[in-house]
């Protein structure tokens, strides 16, 4: 018979990483690391399309607004926590988004109604509230109620 082959010490591999003690610790805080940087990208990444998202919808706004005078164009900002519809168009938010969350009992169309703010192109907007609030305030009766008045109101 042969001889056995010369032990040439510690083969690295996945398996031998996991197994052995020593490299237990760093292959731990790798994967930690690892796991951070990609959570980061991502969390750019879906405000990076959020951003390009809202970005979208002024434009098209903004453009129906101007192409059409004599049209009542609203658009509304529902992103509780990140809304930057008022950031982009210049206007200073109200609360009236907020008020309308916290409405417990019921809907105030005129609540909706004087909280729209006009930009300067005609283009009406419901801004969201300048501090985030929770997604949960905004109940979806009220959103309803909230898109079947604007969409009585307006015409975009």
């Amino acid at each position: 018979m042969g001889k056995p082959p010369p032990n040439r010490g510690y083969k690295r591999s996945w398996k031998n990483l996991l197994i052995n003690r020593r490299y237990q610790l760093r292959f731990t805080l790798f994967m930690v690391g690892l796991s951070a940087i990609l959570m980061g990208l991502l969390g750019w990444w879906v405000m990076h399309v959020a951003a390009r998202a809202t970005t979208l919808a002024v434009n098209v706004a903004h453009a129906l607004a101007r192409s059409q005078r004599q049209a009542k164009v609203c658009l509304i900002d529902l992103d509780l926590q990140f809304g930057a519809v008022a950031l982009q168009l210049d206007l200073v938010p109200t609360a009236g988004l907020f008020d309308i969350a916290q409405a417990r009992q019921s809907f105030d169309p005129s609540l909706f109604l004087s909280s729209v703010v006009e930009h300067r192109s005609g283009l009406r907007v419901l801004p969201s509230p300048s501090a985030p609030i929770s997604l949960e305030a905004l109940r979806p009766a009220v959103v309803n109620a909230l898109l079947e008045l604007a969409r009585v109101e307006f015409d975009y």
